[in-house]
């Protein structure tokens, strides 16, 4: 095989799954180590990969900005199936943080039906309005400027009330998530909002669905940190699941429906 066409063939493994392995895909190729990273090193002078311990991922796409009502209608399932493991982290009793998106009203549905006795920090109209009907929920919205296609508040107003709370766990929705780029998102209104969370928070969870793993936005908020929590579907690749574990990060994903 030319060196062309199997740099061809890595690049396409890298596409498909986000990432690859250097000894699977080796093996995969039937070359030796030395050979695929030969491969990868060309690769990424090209521009077209990014080497990691132990293999490469693709160059980070950008995630483009769509509103709150378009996000809704896209990924749900693997929303759903992500979210079903996030409640797995949560207990009767616990102060949460949720921030704003299309999955954070999903988590509170869930959490609507899953528990009796939660304390529910937010500034999120539908994180709100989910819950503010249970009896046994303490409810806190932290208001300040509506910003109405999010259905949600930001500003000073919404960080003053923010900057006086310390709870438990936050959950975080971002627009990408990348071992190079961080955690990032498109808003730059929720930039000071997502680093109190995170600040606040004894446990920083990061819920994303596989479509947002190796791609990143327009605004960097953090790198992707190893005390975070990282939480998606059962669709991510293997080859991704294994690249965070190699990089310590604490991945969590949902269960395979049966």
């Amino acid at each position: 095989m030319l060196a062309k066409e199997r740099r061809d063939k890595i690049y396409d493994m890298i596409v498909k799954n986000g990432a690859i392995e250097t000894a699977k895909a080796a093996s995969a190729l039937n070359v030796s180590i030395e050979t695929l990273r030969k491969d990868l090193i060309s690769m990424e002078r090209e521009g077209l990969i990014l080497r990691t311990h132990g293999g490469a991922v693709n160059t980070d796409a950008m995630r483009k900005s769509y509103a709150l009502s378009q996000r809704s209608e896209e990924y749900i399932a693997e929303k759903e199936n992500l979210v079903s493991k996030a409640c797995e982290l949560i207990a009767d009793g616990d102060i949460i943080a949720i921030d704003e998106g299309s999955t954070a009203k999903i988590l509170a549905e869930s959490i609507k039906d899953k528990f009796k006795n939660l304390t529910v920090i937010t500034y999120s109209l539908d994180v709100f309005n989910v819950l503010c009907g249970e009896e046994g929920f303490k409810l806190i919205l932290c208001g300040g400027n509506y910003m109405k296609k999010e259905k949600c508040f930001y500003g000073a107003q919404t960080l003053d009330a923010l900057n006086n709370l310390y709870f438990q766990k936050a959950f975080i929705f971002p627009a990408a998530v990348s071992l190079k780029s961080g955690i990032c998102i498109n808003n730059e209104n929720f930039i000071p909002l997502f680093k109190q969370l995170m600040s606040a928070a004894e446990q920083v969870y990061i819920l994303a669905d596989s479509s947002k793993f190796e791609k990143k936005a327009l605004f960097k908020i953090s790198d992707t940190d190893k005390k975070f929590n990282f939480v998606t579907d059962c669709n991510l690749s293997e080859d991704l699941k294994n690249l965070y574990k190699r990089h310590k990060m604490k991945l969590f994903v949902g269960g395979k429906s049966k």
